[in-house]
């Protein structure tokens, strides 16, 4: 652990070449994103759900959030803090396909998709009424 602490600091690329165990250590992660968000993608997937770490490359390039989990490719939290930072990064969010009261904020995805430029262009793939 130590070991990979010391690679991922100098080169969080190095997590690609790390054991499994270690790809699933959250703090080796964490250190390894802070150096090089593209380290994300080399995680394991109970790192790819920690907010804190997608947060972490998010911050630094907002398509970082292709690496993370679905679930948090919908955290309307993250997705904004991705578009902050990189506004097309909307591009690799997940649009909840179900009615508003399963989950569906038309507020936020509609202010984001006014403010990225994309207004119109992102369409859930059924028709919301048919989701009921």
């Amino acid at each position: 652990r130590e070991l990979a602490l010391l690679a991922v600091r100098q080169n969080g690329e190095a997590l690609a070449f790390a054991s499994e165990k270690v790809r699933a250590d959250r703090d080796v992660v964490l250190a390894a994103v802070r150096q090089d968000w593209r380290a994300l993608k080399h995680a394991m997937p109970a790192v790819k759900d920690d907010v804190e770490v997608v947060r972490e490359a998010v911050q630094a390039n907002g398509f970082a959030l292709r690496h993370s989990s679905e679930d948090l490719r919908s955290d309307p939290e993250l997705v904004a803090t991705a578009m902050n930072q990189q506004w097309s990064s909307l591009s690799v969010a997940v649009m909840p396909l179900f009615p508003e009261a399963d989950g569906l904020d038309t507020v936020f995805w509609n202010s984001m998709s006014d403010r990225s430029g994309i207004k119109g262009k992102l369409r859930p793939a059924v028709p919301i009424g048919v989701c009921t």
